[in-house]
């Protein structure tokens, strides 16, 4: 297994070309981050959400053999034409895990779901569509070829490949894997993720606040965050608005994490440190032009090879720049193939007019549907500070920079909340 700290060093010094779009965003961290190198084989039952690092192949035809995809009557053929009544002898009986039981030419045996078949086998027909006398079964219409048989490989065959590098697998994909006869499942290792919270205010929940304090909200949604999309979360401070202890925080977070969130600390007030830290220890800060409502201050680097995305103090604004740019770089460092979120197209039921032309997120519901497109309604503006109208969301509505008048029916981008990492 590769050592799992040894991480992407692809060059990425800021050379000014940095994203003025979210689509160029997403392209640009793309360029600069790549998998993690590590890997490791893991059995089926510890492999549901890893990220594969390799292609599988089958080791089998599946269907392994000729089968019964019903219970009935499998037929031997070439005596009666199609669609004519028949009448055959039963021969013999053959249920799944027997071997290919031989069926004589102008004859019939009783047959199960799955049970093999030999070559000569015709059809298999239902038994509810025969009818049994004596020794013998009979049948209104003389199937045609092939009917009711499963053909060996026809899912798919020995060395075909099954499942793609990249895919986040699922029970389907463990499915297919366990069908095609493969035990073990080469993945990437997981992103070890480190959750930097800072300002002198904040206190971890359920603690005794103290005069101006609050209780620290953005450590634990970031966590949240990273664990779903598979990451391990290794590191969780609270650092106080101290420059020196920030560093050092900082500096001992990428020595052992993959990633490092720091919440709060963007912005150039005298007690904002976060970007003179990144850059005390080495860092390296690529400078995004994107104009964000919520969303900014954020910053997204490097620190000795650590990728380090730091999020707004504001709530709401932390989850905007996580769904833009920790959860990208995530996905790129585990692997995984799908940088972007799932989005939709839907249709406001809302009116909106707006003078700057940003990229805005509005916290929404769905409030009925038009010509199969969702019709949405918004919970809130400019609320970078509040999560209930988050948490009474069904989804983000995205007015895109252009879009400076909407009005009911206007088409808007959708973003689900709840269409998994």
């Amino acid at each position: 297994m590769t050592d799992r700290r040894q991480k992407s060093q692809e060059s990425g010094a800021n050379d000014g070309n940095t994203p003025e779009t979210i689509d160029g965003l997403w392209n640009f961290i793309s360029s600069i981050f790549a998998p993690l190198k590590g890997q490791e084989l893991v059995s089926l039952a510890a492999a549901r959400g890893r990220v594969l690092a390799g292609d599988v192949l089958s080791a089998i035809d599946v269907p392994r053999y000729r089968n019964a995809a019903m219970d009935g009557f499998a037929i031997s053929g070439g005596i009666i034409s199609a669609g004519q009544p028949w009448r055959l002898p039963v021969t013999g009986r053959s249920e799944a895990g027997d071997p290919a039981a031989n069926i004589e030419t102008g004859s019939a045996i009783r047959t199960f779901t799955g049970a093999a078949l030999p070559p000569n086998a015709l059809a298999v027909v239902r038994h509810e569509d025969c009818q049994l006398s004596g020794e013998y079964v009979c049948g209104s219409a003389w199937p045609v070829e092939g009917h009711n048989i499963r053909e060996a490989g026809e899912d798919f065959g020995a060395s075909d490949i099954i499942l793609s590098a990249g895919t986040v697998l699922e029970a389907r994909h463990l499915a297919a894997a366990a069908a095609g006869g493969r035990a073990f499942l080469r993945v990437h290792t997981k992103v070890r993720v480190g959750i930097v919270v800072t300002g002198k205010e904040l206190v971890t929940p359920g603690a005794a606040l103290g005069p101006g304090q609050i209780y620290e909200s953005n450590g634990t949604m970031s966590r949240a965050s990273m664990e779903a999309l598979g990451g391990e979360v290794t590191t969780v401070a609270i650092v106080g608005d101290d420059k020196c202890r920030l560093t050092r925080v900082l500096d001992d977070a990428a020595a052992t994490s993959d990633l490092i969130l720091v919440s709060g600390g963007m912005a150039s007030s005298e007690t904002d440190y976060s970007r003179e830290a990144v850059m005390a220890i080495g860092g390296e800060i690529y400078q995004h032009r994107l104009r964000l409502r919520p969303g900014k201050p954020a910053l997204f680097g490097r620190i000795h090879g650590t990728a380090i995305v730091g999020l707004p103090g504001n709530p709401f604004a932390a989850f905007i720049a996580l769904k833009l740019f920790a959860e990208p770089i995530h996905r790129r460092l585990s692997g995984r193939t799908d940088l972007k979120p799932h989005i939709d197209s839907a249709v406001a039921d809302f009116s909106y007019a707006r003078k700057k032309s940003t990229d805005e997120f509005l916290p929404a519901r769905i409030v009925g549907n038009d010509d199969g497109r969702r019709r949405v309604t918004v919970l809130g503006r400019g609320a970078s500070a509040k999560l209930l109208p988050l948490v009474n969301a069904e989804g983000l509505c995205h007015v895109t920079g252009g879009q400076l008048d909407l009005r009911p029916g206007s088409s808007v981008e959708w973003w689900p909340l709840s269409a998994g990492p």
